[in-house]
């Protein structure tokens, strides 16, 4: 985020990566971060560990987690006359998906198709709560002969937006859950190369299957006891129409990250990240939660117990949508945060 590059941000949303299938994000995250770490490795489920080790005596192990994952699809059916019927992997209002475009990976490569929709012009009974098993994609194939020479039952996808620049700083993508959380921590790992860590060893975690039960955050493996573990996810802006404030916080596109209170985190260590912010004044915003976060950050408190845990989240509107919308400014803030939050634990300042 330095430099103002974006291109990042543009790369990761063209990135398809539904939950359980996400070796593209994996592979991707591998070819800008392999020379930024000391290692990498992957575990059995699939979370990839991107490591800076200061092979020093009495230090501090730092962990930053991302999911990796995103919502998507999955093919159930082909009917007799081409149309596919799928289900949801996550959390997907099916109001949404109407009308919207899918990109399938199959055996054979990338196929789209487009989630069809009855025209506003035939009246036809509708019930009025939509469900998955109404709908179906449409890849243009003219019976089921010739869909299954192109699609399986079995392959996933996601649902596809375009990537655009919109005006005051902000960003319209899709999945924007959780790629802002791993272009933050690609940032700041290009951050440090302008550092070196004497106090701290520094692993930052590309989790899997977030959004279908926190499931790689729940296996997750280590060869070290963390002493912070800091989670970066989306939370949901509430500056639009139709979300309550007195439930989900006064939270603003674009007036900093979220530093949250909840039972999942070690009041510690928030109140630690967000003194950090104040020193290096660095805008952020508090919410408030009054049980664990729907976040990686739920599992961890419980796995690494010895742990102190925290959270960051970047403002989103219309999550898990095509067109979730994000604030640059929110992401450098957040980038910035993380940096003299490590920086301190070694002692330094950013110049």
């Amino acid at each position: 985020m330095y430099n103002n590059d974006i291109s990042i941000l543009s790369e990761l949303s063209q990135v398809s990566s539904p939950s359980s299938c996400e070796g593209n994000m994996r592979n991707y995250l591998i070819s800008k971060c392999a020379k930024l770490v000391d290692s990498y490795t992957s575990d059995s489920i699939g979370n990839l560990f991107l490591k800076k080790d200061c092979n020093c005596n009495d230090v501090k192990n730092v962990m930053i987690v991302a999911h990796m994952d995103e919502i998507g699809i999955i093919i159930t059916h082909i009917e007799e006359n081409g149309l596919i019927r799928f289900d949801k992997i996550g959390g997907i209002n099916e109001s949404v998906l109407i009308g919207s475009k899918v990109k399938i990976e199959t055996k054979d490569g990338y196929i789209f198709g487009v989630i069809g929709s009855l025209p506003p012009h035939i009246k036809q009974e509708r019930n009025q709560k939509i469900e998955v098993w109404d709908l179906w994609i449409d890849i243009g194939a003219t019976n089921k002969e010739d869909a299954q020479q192109h699609i399986g039952v079995g392959d996933t996808g996601v649902i596809f937006g375009s990537f655009n620049e919109l005006i005051n700083d902000n960003i319209s993508m899709r999945a924007a859950d959780n790629r802002t959380g791993l272009a933050i921590i690609i940032y700041l790992l290009e951050a440090l190369r302008n550092y070196s860590l004497n106090r701290t060893n520094l692993t930052c975690v590309a989790s899997v299957q977030e959004e279908i039960g926190l499931r790689g955050s729940t296996a997750l493996c280590m060869d070290y006891s963390p002493d912070y573990i800091i989670v970066l996810d989306v939370t949901h802006a509430t500056d639009y129409p139709g979300i309550k404030k007195s439930i989900y916080g006064d939270i603003k596109l674009g007036h900093g990250p979220v530093i949250p209170i909840s039972p999942d985190s070690s009041k510690d260590l928030q109140f630690f990240i967000q003194k950090t912010a104040i020193q290096n004044n660095i805008s952020y915003q508090v919410q408030a939660f009054a049980r664990p976060t729907s976040t990686d950050l739920n599992a961890i408190n419980m796995r690494f117990k010895q742990a102190q845990t925290g959270l960051i989240c970047v403002p989103c509107r219309y999550m898990h949508s095509p067109c979730e919308i994000i604030s640059i400014t929110d992401i450098k803030n957040t980038v910035s945060i993380l940096l003299n939050f490590i920086l301190q634990l070694n002692g330094k300042k950013n110049s």
